[in-house]
């Protein structure tokens, strides 16, 4: 057999693989739609358990009956559809009910949202005299509360603290003051308070020992100069 004829045949060979590859994907593809047997199922399907084994088929669910919006579940039962009220002149259909999502329902202006499949009128807050700290939104309605700087906490209104550093300076002082406060009044040994340490002065005044230091190092200074 001469080099063509091999290169020839080796070039017919690549081709039936290749086909045979491409028939192989088709098949499982046609399989994975078809709800054969598989592990996990996708959106738009539900899972039907075999007698045996952990697999099992995948079922379509019904448009417009039911839907499965999971991706990669074992759920055996597809969910129904969300019935639109179309005698509900406040409610809009955003989207019919296909095999992979529910009903989609809207309100038909921001002067609703939607709470409970209806839509309700958004609450004005300055029409109570009261102000506005969440406005009403999709699925929620407006927020309100007496006055400005308020913030919503946990479902209620607060007011916002704002300390100056004027404030935190006082606190400090006062925080200092507690310390040696606490410092003085603290016990000795044998049980009783313990007294400050004092150096009385020539005239019988008594000067606190962080006084006496002041002195002594601005005379000190003197003498050096």
């Amino acid at each position: 057999m001469s080099n063509y004829s091999m290169i020839d045949t080796m070039r017919a060979y690549y081709v039936l693989f290749l086909l045979g590859s491409i028939m192989i994907t088709s098949s499982d593809a046609k399989e994975l739609h078809d709800g054969h047997l598989h592990k996990y199922c996708g959106s738009g399907t539900k899972f039907v358990p075999q007698q045996t084994g952990d697999r099992g088929r995948c079922v379509p669910c019904t448009a417009g009956q039911n839907f499965q919006n999971k991706t990669n579940h074992r759920e055996t039962a597809c969910e129904p559809c969300t019935q639109f009220d179309d005698h509900n002149l406040r409610l809009k259909l955003v989207d019919e009910c296909t095999r992979f999502h529910d009903t989609q329902i809207g309100c038909h202006n921001s002067s609703f949202y939607m709470q409970d499949g209806d839509c309700n009128t958004c609450t004005d807050c300055a029409l109570l005299g009261m102000v506005e700290v969440e406005p009403c939104g999709k699925n929620q309605n407006a927020f309100c509360c007496p006055k400005e700087g308020m913030i919503k906490r946990n479902g209620q209104c607060e007011e916002v603290q704002i300390h100056s550093d004027t404030d935190k300076e006082a606190g400090q002082s006062e925080g200092g003051s507690s310390n040696t406060g606490q410092q003085h009044s603290s016990t000795s040994d044998a049980g009783g308070p313990v007294e400050p340490h004092t150096t009385p002065n020539s005239a019988g005044a008594v000067i606190s020992q962080p006084r006496v230091l002041v002195v002594v190092g601005l005379a000190l200074i003197a003498f050096l100069l």
